[in-house]
């Protein structure tokens, strides 16, 4: 398979490689402790975040199960597979975290390292397949920078291209000489690159099959034993990634984030195009020129040509997405299957370019490998050395800058880890969690989730909120919550979901609502323990009183449940007491007012207040307003109950109402209602054992006062939000109850 000298020729081309390639490179090496290079075409801030706190927490699991954890989103399990695991390629970052401690390097380094390994793998495989060695060592060169691998990203450890070369090698040992050795290393081989990521796992299967038909078609003795050796190496191979897949569809699968615009025709053709574009025009102008050597049957590149090529007419009928177009024709492509199948966490087609890749770097050898055949040896050397000058002279590794990871340079969460080892430890969230006010120059200014993951990774406690292509199914219930966390009692359901135990307030220049820090940094139970550059940390003093929620939470999502544990069809029979706790005497007209309602649950089963995906569904708040001797319209509001009700329990909340433009009095009527109600009966008690509860609104609800709205009155009583929509959906007119 490989001839005299290859093994020297293969190191000294390593050597060129780290060179060359560290050259190319040196803008991010020199700040890779603390900064990547920002690439908006294909990686986000937070995606960048995510691997390096995924890297971290795959290095440092305390236990085996642990592996599949990560400190976000807690007490949900398995969050790490809900973006990627890197098992095999983990090893390539361990040294620098066990030396540093530093993840941002850790994570930056091991991409980095992908680089020279795409290339070196794929040179050893070209000699293999008897490339002309400078050929091979440009197109490894050109491997290395290809497709989704410049600008520079963390990213590609998501898509370590280096697994398709190395599995490929295998399978030609294989044919060469189908012993059980080499058997033994194609299974290592097409396992490692499985389990390297999930989305390699799909690429890496794909190009063993299309591999072991290359071998298996090209020719020579040993068919036969061929044949039996792959199937062995296909069965003990498929071990462990079927393994990571099935924990995959256990945890997540059935719960991923669809995307349809991501497989819109126009939008996947448009991007497929565009991240195809980022390897740079000579390297398909070099793959289109190796076209040529497939085609000639006396080519001596022809067989790995053929490969090539087939192997790119595959990735780009993937890239294609779930139909392909020919005019106005429209047929399923072969990314439907992957949807339609437990890979189905494989949701963007454009991905499969890396496997375009390389198809297109085994062209491009071809391509060099017949023009040195047919200018000569000097001549090809030449112009291979050219290419590579090119290649190198038009790259740049960071052509949109660095992003600065404050997670991993911010002194702050030095002194959370000081507090928190004198404290003690426990949950937290770092607020807020969306964007922040809008910047001075009009553009709009953006709070990376992802910090704080980097900076978990400094504190080493878990996090109650975080960033994933698959969230946990509480995590929308956990969103309105966090978005209402300035208001009275919804601390105490977000301890009950979480424990959190510390609250992290960054500066108030990045929130939307400076006021609303102000009143998080009051709420009872809470303590600012730190201050440090405008970041405030709260120790939260109050305990769960509902373990429930916690427990349903980590267990994970059930079918029949709600992420909080009642199940979706109950209750079967709805007993309630509902009334109005405070409300205003006067409002203005078309002015907003609060009113503060007490809902108790008095059925023996729990009402669930969403779905199995956290969407409100389940039981909910009606509330009708309607003229007071007057046939008027009656207006109907409704409103979602922020969390599974407990049987034996009274929730509190707040309604925002907008007052009517006209004046007058107005009488409000709550009650629950089952939105399955075939299945239900209501039935409304109030605690003095009616048979029906009308709720007034007033200063004497019971009494069945009214909320008079006059022209020019102000609001006193409780607190009143001006200008406040209804809560929840948008009010129906109807004519009667």
């Amino acid at each position: 398979m490989f001839r005299s000298g290859d093994a020297r020729r293969l190191l000294l081309g390593l050597v060129a490689y780290l060179v060359v390639l560290g050259w190319v490179a040196w803008p991010w090496i020199r700040v890779a402790d603390r900064a990547v290079p920002a690439s908006p075409l294909i990686a986000y801030p937070d995606d960048a975040r995510l691997i390096v706190s995924q890297v971290r927490a795959g290095l440092r699991p305390r236990r085996p199960s642990d592996f599949f954890e990560a400190p976000i989103f807690h007490p949900a399990p398995a969050q790490a597979l809900g973006s990627e695991l890197f098992a095999s390629s983990l090893p390539l970052a361990a040294p620098f975290l066990a030396t540093t401690g530093n993840a941002t390097l850790a994570a930056s380094a091991a991409a980095l390292l992908t680089y020279p390994l795409a290339a070196f793998a794929i040179d050893a495989l070209l000699l293999a397949l008897g490339c002309i060695p400078l050929a091979a060592w440009v197109a490894g060169l050109l491997f290395a920078l290809g497709p989704l691998r410049v600008p520079g990203n963390l990213q590609v450890l998501q898509y370590p291209n280096f697994w398709l070369p190395i599995v490929a090698l295998s399978l030609t040992a294989l044919r060469a000489r189908p012993t059980a050795l080499r058997a033994a290393l194609a299974a290592l081989a097409v396992a490692l690159g499985g389990l390297s990521s999930l989305y390699m796992a799909v690429m890496a299967a794909t190009c063993t099959a299309a591999w072991f038909l290359f071998e298996l078609v090209r020719g020579g003795p040993g068919r036969v034993r061929y044949v039996a050796r792959g199937a062995t190496v296909a069965f003990v191979a498929a071990i462990p990634v079927a393994g990571l897949a099935w924990n995959h569809a256990r945890w997540v699968g059935s719960s991923a984030v669809r995307s349809p615009w991501m497989q819109a025709p126009e939008f996947v053709a448009g991007l497929g195009r565009a991240v195809a574009a980022s390897a740079g025009p000579l390297f398909w102008v070099l793959a289109l020129a190796g076209l040529a050597s497939a085609a000639s049957r006396r080519s001596p590149t022809r067989a790995w040509a053929l490969a090539g090529a087939g192997i790119l007419l595959l990735a780009c009928l993937l890239m294609s997405g779930p139909r392909i177009f020919v005019g106005e024709l429209s047929v399923p492509g072969p990314f439907s299957l992957l949807l339609a199948s437990p890979l189905r966490f494989f949701r963007v087609p454009w991905r499969f370019v890396v496997l375009a890749g390389f198809g297109g770097s085994l062209l491009a050898a071809a391509a060099l490998d017949g023009a040195s055949r047919l200018l000569g040896p000097r001549a090809g050397a030449v112009a291979s050395l050219v290419v590579a000058a090119l290649a190198v002279g038009s790259t740049r590794i960071a052509p949109f800058g660095l992003d600065a990871i404050d997670g991993q340079v911010n002194p702050v969460y030095d002194e959370v880890a000081r507090v928190a080892r004198a404290r003690g430890p426990g949950p937290l969230l770092e607020l807020p969690i969306d964007k922040g006010r809008d910047a001075l120059d009009g553009s709009e200014s953006r709070v990376p989730v992802g910090d704080s993951m980097v900076g978990a990774t400094r504190h080493g406690l878990p996090l109650v909120w975080g960033f994933t292509g698959y969230p946990p199914a509480h995590e929308p219930i956990l969103r309105r919550m966090i978005g209402s966390l300035d208001r009275p009692g919804t601390l105490a359901d977000v301890v009950d979901l979480t424990h959190v135990r510390w609250i992290l307030l960054r500066p108030a220049g990045e929130w939307a609502d400076p006021g609303r820090r102000e009143r998080i940094l009051r709420l009872p139970a809470t303590e600012v323990v730190a201050s440090r550059d405008g970041w405030d940390l709260l120790r939260v003093g109050m305990e769960p009183r509902r373990p429930e929620f916690f427990d349903a939470i980590a267990a994970g999502a059930r079918a029949g449940f709600t992420p909080l544990g009642a199940p979706v069809d109950g209750p079967r029979e709805l007993v309630a007491a509902v009334r109005v706790e405070a409300s205003p005497r006067r409002v203005s007209p078309g002015g907003g007012f609060r009113l503060w309602l007490a809902i108790e649950n008095l059925s023996k089963e729990a009402w669930p207040a969403t779905d199995e995906a956290g969407a409100p569904a389940g039981v909910e708040l009606v509330v009708e307003r309607r003229p007071v001797g007057a046939n008027g319209p009656m207006e109907t509001f409704v409103l979602p109950l922020p969390r599974d009700l407990l049987p034996g329990e009274t929730l509190r909340l707040p309604l925002d109402l907008q007052a009517p433009a006209s004046p007058g009095s107005w009488r409000f009527s709550v009650f629950p209602h089952a939105t399955n109600g075939a299945r239900r009966r209501l039935r409304s008690e109030t605690q003095a054992g009616e048979d029906e509860v009308e709720v007034t609104a007033g200063a004497r609800a019971a009494e069945g006062a009214r909320v008079a709205v006059e022209a020019g009155a102000g609001a006193p009583g409780a607190s009143v939000a001006p200008g406040s929509a209804p809560t929840g959906r948008q009010p129906e007119v109807s004519a009667s109850r």
